[in-house]
């Protein structure tokens, strides 16, 4: 727009921002981009370490090769995608101090690619004690998302996991610690609250992992996934920050068609 004074055009010196919204702009605890190759230190064409960008230095790693998973930098809209085996590989940080994190939220972009026995996808705490762990969880057979809150779950609900299918925009968080209406499933721009019965989900032990869940049980979960990118709380988020997110994450990665009518990020990716 310009503006006339004095008989001399100028430019209009204060003009709305059209810089694109990204995590940057919110305070996270934990936030893994396979899209940023700086992040991402390889063992050939394994990944040893995918470096957490929220400036917590929660990174995961693995240092066994055998059971790295696999990077492909052009592998989701031409941008870059980590692949867990469903066999033994797992990324994992014993010690980002979840214990005792009462709220959380994560929300992903990731596809599950084929079933296992009984798959953990992500999580945060470990396996082993009574409300030890929050998890993307699939019970076998299962072709829904579930909450593991290890014994207090949500076996299954209204969203399709799509195995074998497209990646989507995943999320979970317990905004309650007991009681009804504590668990929160959501997908592609929809939420729906369940509730996971009576039981503390406050986490009982550190950690975070993606491919299967850090414990004594870890290997009964592997989880054959493919992951670009992963954001999460230690609390839990508004609306507003979770549709801003939800809107970056199905541009950045070509899933805005997936996005329901009426979202505010539908139609353009949200701006600062």
């Amino acid at each position: 727009m310009i503006i006339g004074i004095g008989g001399v055009s100028i430019p209009k010196l204060c003009q709305a921002s059209n810089k694109l919204w990204t995590p940057q702009a919110v305070s996270t605890s934990i936030w893994l981009d396979a899209n940023d190759s700086t992040t991402i230190t390889l063992n050939g064409s394994n990944v040893s370490q995918w470096s957490d960008k929220s400036g917590n230095s929660r990174h995961i790693s693995q240092g066994t090769a055998a059971s790295q998973p696999t990077y492909a930098a052009t592998g989701l809209n031409s941008k870059g995608l980590i692949t867990f085996d469903g066999s033994n590989d797992i990324l994992l940080n014993a010690s980002v101090g979840a214990n005792g994190v009462s709220n959380f939220t994560i929300i992903s972009v990731f596809r599950v690619i084929t079933e296992t026995a009984d798959d953990i996808l992500m999580g945060i705490g470990e396996t082993g004690a009574v409300g030890a762990c929050r998890t993307f969880y699939r019970n076998p057979g299962g072709t829904t998302m579930s909450f593991g809150g290890w014994q207090w779950d949500v076996i299954g609900s209204v969203y399709s996991y799509d195995i074998g299918g497209d990646h989507h925009i995943f999320g979970l968080s317990n905004p309650k610690l007991a009681g009804p209406d504590n668990a929160i499933l959501m997908r592609d721009g929809l939420t729906t609250t369940y509730s996971v019965g009576g039981g503390n989900l406050v986490a009982a032990a550190n950690g975070f992992s993606v491919g299967s869940l850090r414990g004594t049980l870890v290997g009964s979960f592997y989880s054959n996934i493919s992951v670009a990118e992963i954001v999460v709380f230690y609390s839990t988020i508004t609306t507003d920050v979770r549709q801003k997110l939800e809107g970056y994450l199905a541009w950045k990665w070509g899933l805005q068609s997936k996005l329901p009518a009426g979202h505010p990020y539908k139609d353009s990716p949200p701006i600062l």
